[in-house]
């Protein structure tokens, strides 16, 4: 099986070294996907939803021309490849003061176009194609994943069965449903297998947080060796701190001892 690191938030205001910081004791030859915001607006408390709060005007991936170039230097040696995470990442709040993801609150007119934008944007600042998209938050409509899907081939969000009555809009989503409920009806897992919707792939991912528990892991890296099926772990580089960063190695380096070979999130899709 293979495994693809998923790492989302890279944008204007990241510093190279903070993810030299967390990726050079894997070597350069560890494979990530950074997932990219192409016009990032200012976030502080990172992680912390009650507190965490934004501001200030978007500012492009191109203003930080340090940042541009350590990237391109990766993407050349394909120690890293990237994808668009969202187009400014921002959240807004609801009535009962909940954090609502980019690609919930925007429409689906808005996020089509600025999907194109924002992919536009990437690859002339950064010399490569870009073919996957990251909504923000891991959250996207299904209406979304079809605006969204006509720039980008490939998708990577969780869709949970739990939001069934979203489904049922979409007659070509039913079979998706029905794998998916059935999926986590036996293993009580989501589906990890790549899906059509929309003009695209989806792909899901398993998120590694403070929250995340080595149990957790183990189990989904069983299942998907079971199923003879990839995976892709998704992380945020400023979260990899202390006993999150610990856990993250340790898997891994439990990954490749159990047969797993370390590859990009690109590669995972079927076509």
């Amino acid at each position: 099986m293979r495994l693809a690191i998923r790492d989302d938030d890279t944008n204007y205001y990241t510093r190279p070294a903070e993810l030299e910081e967390v990726y050079a004791p894997l070597g350069a030859s560890v494979p990530v996907s950074l997932a990219v915001t192409p016009f990032a607006v200012e976030s502080f408390y990172l992680g912390d939803p009650v507190r965490f709060f934004q501001s200030g005007a978007p500012q492009p991936l191109s203003g930080n021309p340090e940042l541009a170039a350590y990237l391109r230097k990766g993407i050349g040696t394909g120690r890293w490849s990237v994808m668009c995470h969202g187009y400014t990442h921002a959240y807004v709040r609801n009535s009962a003061r909940e954090l609502i993801q980019e690609c919930v609150w925007k429409d689906d007119h808005r996020l089509g176009k600025e999907a194109a934008l924002g992919r536009q944007h990437l690859e002339e600042v950064l010399g490569c194609q870009v073919r996957a998209f990251v909504p923000p938050g891991n959250t996207i409509r299904l209406s979304a994943m079809r605006a969204v899907g006509k720039t980008f081939p490939h998708l990577l969000a969780t869709v949970p069965a739990r939001r069934w009555r979203e489904f049922l809009r979409f007659p070509t989503a039913g079979g998706m449903l029905a794998r998916r409920l059935a999926y986590e009806f036996f293993h009580n897992l989501p589906c990890p297998r790549a899906e059509r919707f929309g003009g695209a792939w989806l792909l899901p991912s398993l998120s590694l947080t403070q929250n995340c528990r080595w149990e957790n892991l183990i189990t989904r890296f069983a299942m998907c060796r079971r199923l003879g099926a990839d995976l892709i772990v998704a992380v945020h580089y400023w979260e990899l701190q202390g006993t999150v960063r610990e856990l993250f190695y340790r898997f891994l380096d439990y990954a490749a001892q159990n047969g797993a070979t370390f590859a990009h999130c690109d590669e995972l899709f079927p076509d």
